[in-house]
């Protein structure tokens, strides 16, 4: 089993890096990644072994290859998917890998964009929590009751 997989931890749950070979799912599972989203077509085996192991694959290789190549719509909306899978993944706590061949072509493009919205994400949060009064903005049961 090899335990050299090179993964970059963007946070505490989505992880980029190269395609994993299949034998290095065991120590993908033992790390606690429990989603993988592949950039690039993923062999049977591969898909076997993850279905086995029960990491949930989740196969964005379409994007990327034949008539799709280049169309910024179709890459668009997979990356729509990808950010809502990211996200949920910060909310559920549950590991993700995101991966093209490298780590080093398609994955920055999709980890940039999950960073980006995060940062947007958390800077409107402090701007709302920083502006809103809880105390002024709580109204008694008794005020809200309409009668009839």
């Amino acid at each position: 089993m090899a335990k050299n997989i090179f993964l970059r931890a963007v946070d505490d749950v989505v992880y980029a890096g190269a395609q994993p070979f299949t034998s290095e799912l065991p120590e993908l599972k033992n790390r606690g990644i429990k989603t993988i989203v592949s950039l690039r077509k993923i062999d049977g085996n591969f898909r076997k072994r993850s279905i086995e192991l029960g990491i949930n694959l989740i196969d964005f290789s379409q994007a990327f290859i034949g008539t799709n190549y280049g169309d910024i719509e179709v890459q668009a909306s997979y990356m729509r998917r990808f950010l809502v899978i990211a996200h949920s993944a910060r909310e559920t706590g549950i590991k993700v890998l995101v991966h093209c061949a490298a780590g080093i072509d398609r994955t920055p493009l999709f980890i940039q964009e999950y960073q980006t919205q995060k940062s947007l994400l958390e800077k409107a949060v402090k701007r709302t929590v920083g502006k809103v009064d809880l105390k002024k903005r709580a109204v008694p049961l008794s005020k809200k009751r309409v009668r009839r």
